[in-house]
C-alpha cells in the first residue's frame, strides 16, 4: 500500500471517529472512560 492510499484510510477513520463523537450527548461525554480519572471527552 503506498502512502497516499494509507493516508486516505487514516483520514476516513478520523472522520468516522469525529462523527461518532459528534453523535454523543453531554452525559455520554462525561462518562468515565477506562483510563483512570479521564472521561470519554478527555480521551476523545
Amino acid at each position: 500500500m503506498d502512502s497516499a492510499v494509507l493516508w486516505q484510510h487514516i483520514d476516513g477513520q478520523r472522520r468516522d471517529i469525529a462523527d461518532l463523537i459528534d453523535f454523543l450527548d453531554q452525559a455520554q461525554l462525561r462518562t468515565p472512560s477506562l483510563c483512570a480519572g479521564w472521561t470519554v471527552r478527555d480521551v476523545a
